[in-house]
């Protein structure tokens, strides 16, 4: 069964940026100041609205947020006050660990009614949350999914960043701005390609950066195909072409 893209939206960020010039892009995305929220949920709502703002989104479509290290900040606050403060988490860090809740905001933004599920296959949480979309979408029990790959960062070292990345995928070929073909091959099988890039090293890395090389290549690359392989299991390949 082909699939079909229909719009791509990709925000990368340096982790040295204050919260404070989050809570700015946010607004402007949004139109309004959100309160109680931590950093990942301010970098999904940012990745997905900015989503939201080049297409119109069905409020039957379901939601699956892939990310590699979740909520990490928050979690990290909250183990520190009960290991080493011997105290209480603060109520809204401890809240904010669970990293659903960042895939509730974006639902209750966009008026999504749908399915709505946080994946984590450690740096392969994209390419897992993306096959869980397309099982979904070929079964018929979703008509089109939001899939984005997110992550904080919580050190500052050279070349790592913080993303939000996102594409919306369905069955229906109209509007589409690209397709997605899958199979799977051996290992054995993998061949070289004269013409290649790897998102991490000329732009950065991030937890679940695979997400960003595909939204890159779609908002950047008309025209063209890209094979990603993935070495999930059984090896994999995900075929995206404009």
């Amino acid at each position: 069964m082909k699939l079909y893209i229909h719009a791509a939206n990709s925000f990368l960020n340096d982790p040295a940026t204050d919260i404070s010039t989050l809570k700015e892009i946010l607004k402007n995305e949004s139109g309004k100041s959100f309160r109680r929220i931590n950093r990942f949920i301010h970098l999904t709502l940012i990745g997905a609205l900015g989503l939201a703002k080049k297409i119109t989104i069905d409020k039957d479509t379901a939601l699956y947020l892939a990310t590699n290290y979740g909520s990490i900040a928050s979690t990290i606050n909250s183990l520190t006050d009960i290991y080493e403060a011997k105290s209480l988490p603060m109520p809204i860090d401890f809240i904010n660990t669970a990293s659903n809740i960042a895939g509730f905001y974006v639902a209750s933004e966009l008026g999504l009614m749908s399915k709505n599920l946080c994946i984590s296959a450690g740096e392969q949480s994209f390419e897992a949350a993306l096959e869980l979309a397309v099982l979904d979408i070929e079964s018929g029990e979703v008509n089109a999914a939001l899939v984005g790959g997110v992550d904080e960062t919580t050190g500052f070292l050279d070349g790592f960043l913080e993303g939000s990345c996102w594409i919306l995928i369905s069955a229906n070929p109209d509007g589409a701005i690209g397709e997605i073909s899958f199979d799977e091959t051996d290992e054995s099988d993998i061949f070289s390609f004269e013409d290649s890039f790897d998102a991490s090293k000329q732009h950065g890395y991030y937890g679940s950066y695979s997400a960003f090389a595909v939204t890159h290549f779609l908002e950047n690359f008309g025209g063209k195909s890209i094979c990603f392989v993935s070495r999930r299991q059984r090896v994999k390949v995900y075929g995206y072409a404009l």
